[in-house]
């Protein structure tokens, strides 16, 4: 598998050739261990970068969808800290957070639904690596015990406004582990 097999088709043009169900399905033929939730999470979201994803074994992972105390999201430490700063650096932006709400942007979206129902909109992804299996993703310092593969903006809003916002006690999260 490369990543010509998992982009979203496009016609010279950049239009999409395949509705988002299509290539789902598409997809899920591809990947048949990936819920549905996750292909439309990580892969359709981020489409323009599947180079990214296929730098993991894909065929090899195993999803659960868990549900983990506050205190045991990888806020820190996670692999993907860097992103993640980067996106709690917009939000300490006070022009950043005018734009936001005029213009809803994502992080605008999952801001209001935290302070809504106390949690992010849709699980992140995290790659099981208790064993520290897995010691760097792209140059960098992989987390352990879990390593945050996708919701970057989900996990910096989260911790921007944890001491602002009512928080559950719980949040739904897609563990993957490697076969």
């Amino acid at each position: 598998m490369n990543e010509d097999d998992l982009k979203r088709k496009k016609n010279q043009n950049d239009d999409w050739l395949e509705t988002e169900d299509e290539y789902i399905a598409r997809t899920s033929k591809i990947l048949p261990e990936f819920p549905k939730e996750v292909i439309e999470t990580w892969f359709c979201e981020h489409n323009s970068q599947i180079d990214e994803f296929v730098q993991y074994p894909l065929e090899r992972l195993k999803f659960s969808l868990e549900i983990l105390r506050t205190d045991e999201l990888p806020l820190e430490n996670n692999g993907a800290d860097y992103r993640v700063n980067q996106n709690i650096n917009q939000l300490n932006d006070s022009r950043y957070q005018q734009n936001m709400e005029v213009y809803k942007w994502p992080m605008q979206n999952i801001k209001e639904y935290l302070f809504k129902y106390g949690t992010w909109p849709r699980p992140i992804i995290m790659l099981d690596n208790r064993g520290n299996l897995f010691p760097e993703f792209e140059g960098y310092p992989s987390g352990v015990p879990y390593h945050l593969m996708e919701g970057y903006r989900r996990v910096a809003v989260l911790k921007f406004y944890r001491k602002k916002a009512k928080l559950n006690n719980v949040h739904k999260v897609w563990v993957c582990s490697i076969d």
